[in-house]
């Protein structure tokens, strides 16, 4: 992703980040890896949606099983129960390959 698609990004997530989590995704959007998995504060399928249309878009360059395997690796998510959950390779799967619709989007604005 490149610099200025990261900057946009992390204005756009950073309300669904604590403050650590924050700094974290900042290295991890610029490739460097973290200790521990990032928590995403909301439904896990918003997050992988966000790479879904990135990918799309032409602004990730990664194919799909990379990025699925990268989030997998990278984060966890908040469920509704206020549970802190691993995503499951499956539903990322589901969503990466539109097998799944993410009904509640986050909004990217077009300059990604």
């Amino acid at each position: 992703i490149d610099k200025q698609a990261i900057a946009h990004l992390l204005r756009t997530l950073s309300i669904y980040f604590n403050e650590i989590d924050n700094k974290q995704l900042y290295d991890l959007l610029n490739g460097k890896p973290v200790n521990e998995k990032l928590v995403f504060l909301d439904n896990g399928n918003k997050l992988v949606d966000v790479f879904l249309i990135l990918k799309e878009r032409g602004t990730i360059r990664e194919n799909k099983r990379e990025i699925k395997e990268w989030i997998c690796a990278n984060f966890q998510y908040r469920n509704n129960r206020k549970a802190i959950k691993d995503f499951n390779e499956g539903n990322v799967h589901k969503i990466l390959t539109r097998q799944q619709i993410v009904k509640r989007k986050i909004d990217l604005p077009a300059f990604y």
